[in-house]
């Protein structure tokens, strides 16, 4: 049961790590749009 679990959070977390990479990329873009929309706004 603890392996399973083990195993469970290693999923979740190289999914999570995953994500952050992509998010990184888009969510810089997407970060900086949201400042300048802030700024304008």
């Amino acid at each position: 049961m603890f392996r399973r679990r083990e195993r469970k959070t290693s999923r979740q977390e190289t999914k999570i790590f995953a994500i952050a990479n992509r998010c990184t990329h888009r969510g810089c873009l997407l970060s900086s749009g949201t400042i300048q929309r802030k700024d304008t706004g």
